[in-house]
């Protein structure tokens, strides 16, 4: 329910949801499924704006060995390069760029590689570095079917050049995230 209530925006009711869902798996001592809980929240807060209480949450996640030991450390790192960059903690987002980096040289996720090294990109160059190389890894995502990663990391970086008055390149990304979101609505009219 709560990942329903987080895709219709109704944060509230989705928060509520999961905090239920993470006091259960604490009843239960199911160690594993709070980590997943706890990362799954965090982006929810992140998608309402709440990049402290993500991060919070993340790191939550990452207090459990068995998350850390798991294929979704990666998600995790990528979400607190993400986050600490919004929120202007570059070095604290560039320690957990270089922790995912490592993981990803360990075990590889051609997804998370892409949505890292943009995120990199998009805190780190110039918007005439920035923009080719944020295109060419949603474009990327894209042949790799990750529409939602397209959706959702379109509109960051559009958001963000927007911000920084680089409107042309914003309307690009813009355009790429309602094209995502349109494919997505095709492909669940199709069920």
């Amino acid at each position: 329910m709560a990942t329903n209530y987080m895709h219709m925006n109704r944060f509230q009711e989705a928060e509520e949801y999961f905090t239920q869902s993470i006091e259960i798996s604490k009843e239960i001592e199911d160690l594993f499924l709070e980590a997943m809980l706890h990362h799954n929240i965090s982006i929810l807060y992140s998608n309402s704006g709440r990049s402290i209480d993500c991060i919070q949450a993340v790191q939550q996640a990452l207090s459990h060995d068995e998350w850390c030991e798991s294929s979704y450390y990666i998600n995790s790192l990528y979400m607190l390069t993400r986050e600490f960059f919004k929120i202007g903690e570059k070095n604290k987002a560039l320690f957990y760029y270089k922790k995912g980096q490592e993981e990803l040289d360990k075990n590889g996720n051609k997804i998370y590689e892409k949505k890292i090294n943009m995120i990199y990109n998009l805190y780190c160059r110039d918007t005439s570095e920035s923009f080719p190389a944020c295109k060419n890894d949603i474009h990327s995502l894209n042949k790799l079917n990750d529409l939602d990663g397209v959706h959702d990391l379109s509109l960051l970086i559009s958001s963000h050049y927007e911000y920084k008055g680089d409107y042309k390149e914003a309307l690009e990304f813009a355009k790429m995230a309602m094209i995502a979101e349109n494919k997505m609505r095709s492909l669940g009219s199709e069920m």
